[in-house]
């Protein structure tokens, strides 16, 4: 993360920052790990999982409990990730092996977005203090939830579009474990990677067919049912990270239930609207494409209406590439440290989450301007020329004349 060109006080700036980084994370951890979760309920989520799971090996619906929170609500391919580690004995072992494996997982994204650019181990050591000691990865660890899994898929889907069957073998696995990386669409269309399209929707229906072969076709058929329902749920308790959640928080009272929809078709048009417009500008302005696939994440982590505080470690892809891209711009390298600091600290302090959010936003639109900016210089160029050629040709006439 520390930019060997910068000056000396810089580099111990951020030496500084990921130390405070680590501090509030340990005291974040702290909290919630004695709060009763580590001692009492260890992979309490992924339990949730293999509940559905009996149910789909029973015959019976693995979407009964409909309850944000204790519930199953994934695509049924999913189902075969639970599968893998369902068997494993004692209980102990799952979770050691399970711990590793999500960890693994962080390490070989991390250590392949840095060979990506080009970065030695020198200049990105402080990548793996960050993944490492991220307090939403450690969440994530204790509940066994999947996000890594996804984000693998995503990092599978960027890094690799020159292998088609591997990007959209990643592709579809983002999708059959979160559905929001859906969004992800826009980077094909600007690359014209029809052949990582295709894919993509080969994987999709061999993983569903899997699941048709061994949990039968009611789980697929219930999930559209599932997945609008969800839709229409807004927790707003203080564990919430949503954006409704947390404008909840902040009108209380004077906001009505039915301004949580509003709110929530706000955020989703904002987004489409961003992304559409970070398209045409990459479209337009032959720009490179980490500008629409980091904001797409950003946008992506923050949109749905049932949103936890372990979700935040899908923004880790997004600023490292950008941390790549950029060549480890100091400033950048400030900003996203910055934001870190703040994914740490105010899980419990400060707003409960709402800082989370105003880092991404702003962040989304810094990269916006920056592509809009990008834009109209490669348009500039190309007027000049225009103009040059003119003014020359007007002359020659008049000389003839």
């Amino acid at each position: 993360m520390l930019d060997i060109k910068a000056s000396r006080v810089y580099q111990n700036i951020l030496l500084i920052g990921l130390g405070l980084y680590l501090l509030a994370g340990i005291k974040t951890d702290f909290i919630f790990f004695f709060n009763g979760n580590f001692i009492s309920q260890p992979l309490y989520d992924f339990g949730y999982y293999e509940r559905a799971l009996h149910a789909a090996l029973a015959g019976s619906d693995p979407y009964s409990i409909r309850n944000v929170g204790f519930g199953y609500f994934y695509p049924p391919p999913a189902l075969l990730i639970v599968e893998l580690f369902h068997s494993l004995r004692p209980f102990y072992l799952k979770m050691l092996t399970y711990s590793v494996f999500n960890v693994a997982l962080l390490i070989f994204i991390i250590n392949r977005v840095a060979t990506h650019y080009g970065l030695s181990f020198k200049e990105t050591w402080a990548w793996y203090v960050l993944g490492l000691g991220f307090a939403p990865l450690h969440e994530l660890l204790l509940a066994g939830q999947i996000n890594i899994v996804t984000l693998f898929g995503i990092a599978l889907f960027f890094l690799w579009p020159e292998i088609p069957t591997l990007s959209g073998g990643g592709w579809a696995l983002a999708i059959l474990t979160k559905v929001s990386p859906i969004v992800l669409v826009g980077n094909v269309l600007v690359t014209k990677n029809y052949k990582l399209l295709a894919a993509a929707l080969i994987w999709i229906i061999i993983a569903t067919g899997l699941s048709i072969f061994r949990y039968g076709l009611f789980p697929l058929m219930t999930y559209p049912e599932v997945f609008g329902w969800l839709s229409h749920q807004f927790p707003v308790d203080l564990g919430s990270q949503s954006f409704v959640a947390k404008m909840a928080m902040v009108f209380g009272a004077a906001l009505p239930r039915s301004g949580y929809q509003l709110i929530q078709i706000g955020l989703m048009l904002y987004i489409f609207l961003v992304i559409v417009a970070s398209l045409g500008l990459s479209i337009g302005g032959k720009q490179p494409r980490e500008p629409l696939f980091i904001l797409s994440v950003f946008g992506m982590t923050i949109l749905p209406n049932v949103m936890w505080y372990h979700h935040y470690v899908f923004l880790l892809l997004p600023i490292l590439i950008w941390l790549g891209w950029r060549r480890l711009d100091v400033r950048l390298a400030t900003w996203c440290l910055m934001g870190l600091i703040i994914i740490q600290t105010d899980r419990f302090y400060l707003t409960s989450g709402l800082l989370i959010h105003l880092f991404v936003h702003l962040s989304i639109l810094a990269i916006l301007v920056w592509q809009i900016r990008q834009f109209y210089s490669q348009r500039q160029p190309a007027r000049s020329f225009l103009l040059g050629k003119r003014s020359t040709q007007r002359a020659s006439e008049a000389i003839v004349e």
